[in-house]
């Protein structure tokens, strides 16, 4: 339409320094088909203070049928070289019946009529085979769409989700009411005391009958490692990186106040002989490795540690509140949790039935 306008306005400025008034129409397709559309512009060059008139009337056309005029654009006017202007408009058209037609129009300037040169239009008919009309179809009836397992995918998947989530909070909510767990918990054996430590590591040292035997190395590595590991949990200082010469040091300081003199020197001993063993392939007597690890159980029974009645008592207490409120902050976080997955169930349902709505 503006390639229309454009030539139009080219055409008319050229002539605008020959004549007063000049009208043009220019076609952008001379040949159409029945109910297509074509688009007339039409242009006309004035003296800068004439007065146009564009009736509004359809267009004069010569032929066996009509031009229907569908849409008239607005006017524009654009000032020349010579004081001209030029006004122009768009007009579209179509025709219903087929022939060659004439077109011109009518334009009143200052008082006086100026038609456009006439601009031909050819409107063909479309050809049907009148002999086959057996190939001619109706309309087709509205048909329903195939069923398409991906267009139901994902409502299906979404349905499965809010099942699943409502399920879960269902189970979680009678584990919840019959106060039972949710998950099978796991028993935890009592940590058991520096002391009860060291007699079990003694009470099987004496079991596996090592220091009957000749592998004495490895029966004073395990004694000393289990004295080792007793001072280290009841005393707080740790002994197992520790030399011989730094545990005496230790035992005669401030370190260790409840070993008495006698156990000071049995231990020192006891960790002498040890080294010798290790180092020096020293091979001691029977009695002397039931006297050293007899030393270690009296040691340890002499400075273990152990609850009063009263002690347990309170402990026992404390272990049953801290029960308690854990367990109370356990079902609290439980209730949230299942109202989360009643939210969630119910949203994944929704969108679910709002997927299958739009199927539908």
């Amino acid at each position: 339409m503006k390639r229309i306008l454009f030539s139009v306005v080219l055409l008319l400025a050229a002539l605008a320094s020959f004549a007063q008034v000049q009208v043009q129409a220019v076609m952008d397709s001379t040949q159409i088909i029945i109910g297509q559309q074509a688009h007339l512009g039409i242009a006309v060059v004035t003296p800068k203070d004439a007065t146009v008139v564009w009736p509004e009337m359809s267009i004069d056309s010569v032929g066996e049928g009509t031009v229907e005029r569908l849409e008239l654009s607005d006017v524009e006017s654009e000032e020349v070289k010579g004081g001209a202007v030029v006004h122009h408009r768009v007009m579209t058209i179509t025709s219903f019946d087929p022939g060659l037609y004439n077109l011109s129009y009518t334009i009143n300037v200052d008082g006086k009529d100026y038609a456009t040169p006439t601009v031909p239009l050819k409107v063909y008919d479309v050809e049907v085979d009148t002999l086959q009309l057996d190939t001619m179809y109706p309309p087709s009836d509205v048909q329903d769409n195939p069923f398409s397992w991906r267009d139901w995918q994902e409502p299906f998947l979404w349905s499965i989700v809010a099942i699943l989530l409502i399920a879960l909070a269902l189970y979680i909510y009678v584990r919840l009411v019959t106060d039972k767990p949710i998950i099978i918990p796991i028993r935890l054996r009592r940590q058991l005391l520096p002391h009860e430590k060291a007699d079990k590591a003694l009470r099987e040292l004496r079991a596996s009958n090592i220091g009957h035997s000749e592998n004495h190395k490895e029966y004073y590595t395990q004694l000393t490692d289990a004295a080792r590991q007793y001072i280290t949990e009841r005393f707080g200082w740790n002994a197992m990186e520790r030399t011989t010469a730094e545990i005496v040091a230790w035992m005669r300081g401030d370190g260790a106040n409840d070993v008495t003199p006698d156990m000071e020197r049995r231990l020192t001993e006891l960790f002498e002989t040890a080294d010798f063993v290790k180092f020096a392939k020293h091979q001691p007597m029977l009695n002397e490795n039931d006297a050293h690890i007899a030393t270690v159980e009296t040691f340890v029974a002499q400075t273990k540690l152990e609850l009063t009645p009263e002690q347990q008592r309170n402990t026992a207490e404390a272990k049953q509140q801290q029960l308690v409120r854990r367990n109370q902050n356990e079902r609290s976080v439980i209730k949230t949790c299942i109202g989360v997955l009643i939210i969630a169930a119910i949203g994944a349902m929704a969108y679910a039935v709002y997927q299958v709505v739009r199927l539908i």
